[in-house]
């Protein structure tokens, strides 16, 4: 049995099946959105404008739990689903806000992301902090340098 998993999970990492997005219908349209990382959501709601079935262009997210519970709201650029450019990605549950740049879904570029215990300006390279950058504390300590 564990020889058969370790041969689905190979076959799924040489095919590169994993790291294809999963898109999530639109209640408001006929829209897919690739679902990011970070925001694990059961249906998004989608105000923007949508081709061939993808969100595309500036428009905003809102995306629910399979509760309707808010998960958060996102706010930047649509191509083919995908999110990227420069945006506002605040996360309801994680409790955490991300003011900046994103490619492939992830956090790439310069960008602020705070939370209640802290706060880092700088760099991001897939969804890490990476660069130069600093953080602040909620207690007031800073850290700059390169992460």
């Amino acid at each position: 049995m564990n020889r058969t998993l370790l041969f689905v999970l190979f076959t799924l990492f040489s095919l590169n099946c994993l790291s294809s997005p999963v898109f999530i219908p639109s209640l408001s349209q006929r829209c897919f959105v690739a679902e990011l990382p970070t925001m694990k959501s059961e249906y998004v709601i989608y105000d923007g404008p949508c081709v061939n079935g993808e969100a595309n262009g500036n428009s905003e997210v809102a995306w629910f739990n399979k509760k309707n519970d808010l998960v958060g709201v996102t706010t930047g650029t649509f191509k083919n689903g995908l999110l990227g450019g420069s945006i506002i990605y605040s996360n309801h549950i994680d409790k955490f806000l991300y003011i900046g740049e994103m490619a492939d879904g992830l956090f790439n570029g310069i960008g602020t992301y705070i939370t209640e215990d802290l706060k880092y300006n700088g760099l991001f390279k897939n969804g890490d902090y990476s660069g130069y950058g600093m953080i602040e504390q909620s207690d007031g300590t800073r850290i700059k340098g390169w992460f």
